[in-house]
């Protein structure tokens, strides 16, 4: 097609990228196995909550292009010393980011290693923020960070059936508020796209990306913790994707806002593989 470029340079990355995939999944084998890692649950990390640490991480951090500039350095810690700005919605939205983080943590490790592993996975996120291109630290993630903290303690104490509820609920709200901004509707729809991922790969790609990741998280993370509490992966997926249909809908009237196809999909894409990962059955633990 005229709009269309054949490269060699795409051939290469995809082949660099195949390979780093092939070399992380023999790594990933090789824990338990030939390499012992203390204060893990089970022999190797389990695989869905690794995902979301992950995904959390990726969202965070793309696109993992480093700097030491000084200047890079401090345009990063600006919004936190020079013109700091907080949005009470935007620190709710970190805070049960950080909330189901943990909840995946304690999954993983252990939990005389939970705190000190979020703690580095919270210095780790700020520090790479700081010298990663076209990232800043974020005044609401870092008071996020702290209520986060603050609740853990609390959030050890609820059983494990209403700290799944209490977290799906909190989800879903991210979920609805995001997806229903600016909250005001327009006379007239807009169109309605069929293609998927077609707006994801326009304009600024890098955001876009971002964007992409993060909806990945909320999504698959709601699933997860409504297929934990119920034990029904079908059930739980069915209920976000409706969910994230109708948001879908509604959108076709918000200004500024695109209604796709692309956001359901991504849910069902969420629970294939949690399917795959065995991330479908009832969480028994109680502490």
């Amino acid at each position: 097609e005229a709009a269309r470029v054949a490269s060699l340079t795409d051939v290469l990355l995809n082949t660099a990228g195949a390979g780093i995939g092939a070399v992380v999944a023999l790594g990933y084998v090789a824990v338990g196995t030939h390499l012992r890692i203390p204060g893990l649950v089970e022999s190797r990390p389990a695989p869905v909550p690794l995902g979301f640490v992950l995904l959390w991480l990726s969202y965070r951090l793309a696109p993992f292009v480093p700097t030491l500039d000084w200047q890079k350095i401090k345009d990063a810690l600006k919004p936190v010393f020079l013109s700091p700005t907080l949005d009470v919605f935007e620190i709710l939205r970190f805070l049960v980011g950080w909330l189901v983080i943990a909840h995946a943590v304690r999954r993983i490790w252990r939990r005389e290693y939970t705190l000190l592993v979020l703690v580095a996975l919270a210095v780790g996120t700020e520090l790479g923020r700081v010298v990663i291109v076209g990232k800043t630290v974020n005044p609401a993630e870092l008071v996020a960070l702290a209520a986060t903290f603050a609740l853990l303690p609390f959030m050890r104490r609820v059983p494990t059936a209403r700290r799944l509820l209490i977290l799906s609920l909190a989800l879903a709200g991210v979920v609805v508020v995001q997806g229903l901004e600016p909250w005001h509707l327009d006379a007239t729809a807009h169109a309605f796209s069929w293609v998927p991922f077609k707006n994801s790969l326009s304009d600024a790609l890098e955001v876009n990306i971002s964007v992409l990741l993060e909806k990945c998280f909320w999504y698959a993370s709601l699933v997860w913790l409504l297929t934990q509490r119920s034990g029904a992966l079908v059930a739980s997926a069915a209920a976000t994707t409706l969910l994230v249909a109708a948001i879908e809908f509604v959108q076709m009237w918000l200004p500024g806002r695109s209604a796709e196809i692309t956001d359901p999909l991504l849910v069902l894409a969420a629970a294939g593989l949690l399917g795959l990962m065995g991330g479908n059955g009832r969480e028994h633990r109680t502490a």
